[in-house]
């Protein structure tokens, strides 16, 4: 009974809080850094979602969850509906696919969560020049928006591959 209650309740409640402190986070940044010509977008709630399929043991729960909060960050964040829907499965979906394929240690967790943060980034910046809703060219994306990102999320991932291990460690016991 604790194991249900660990794998469909805690587990979206933390989840949860992710999603708030990624919001929280890019207020904080906006405007600590709004006279510099850099955005950076903190993906805290992404990071997440890879470490967590990394380090449970099951993902019935956690794919659930990724399709209900990429509803949510869709509705919130970027209020075209169906691209964080369909985008959180998917990294859940290939994260487990190379985690049966790959030893894992901190650098190779960290590798991994940066590539797919770039993967994640990059489809968005695609689909969304499809749309026509990015006018950017590639050249001002790396320079102002996904280098810096990157920066900052791969810090960020540092600090949260060790919060989170011990999160999944006591979800899975």
């Amino acid at each position: 009974m604790l194991n249900y209650f660990k794998q469909h309740f805690l587990l979206p409640i933390i989840l949860v809080f992710f999603l708030l402190f990624d919001g929280t986070l890019m207020i904080l940044l906006t405007y600590s850094l709004n006279t510099v010509p850099y955005f950076i977008s903190a993906a805290s709630l992404i990071i997440a979602l890879i470490l967590f399929t990394l380090y449970l043991d099951q993902y019935r729960a956690l794919y659930i969850t990724a399709m209900v909060l990429g509803f949510i960050y869709d509705a919130y964040y970027t209020s075209i509906l169906g691209v964080n829907l369909f985008a959180f499965p998917a990294i859940i979906m290939i994260t487990a696919y190379i985690k049966k394929k790959i030893m894992l240690n901190l650098y190779s967790i960290w590798f991994i969560v940066i590539v797919m943060y770039s993967l994640y980034v990059h489809f968005i910046y695609l689909l969304y020049a499809l749309l026509d809703i990015q006018a950017d060219s590639v050249l001002e994306f790396w320079t102002i928006f996904y280098i810096p990102s990157l920066l900052f999320n791969g810090l960020l991932a540092f600090i949260l591959i060790w919060a989170i291990r011990h999160l999944a460690a006591m979800i899975n016991n």
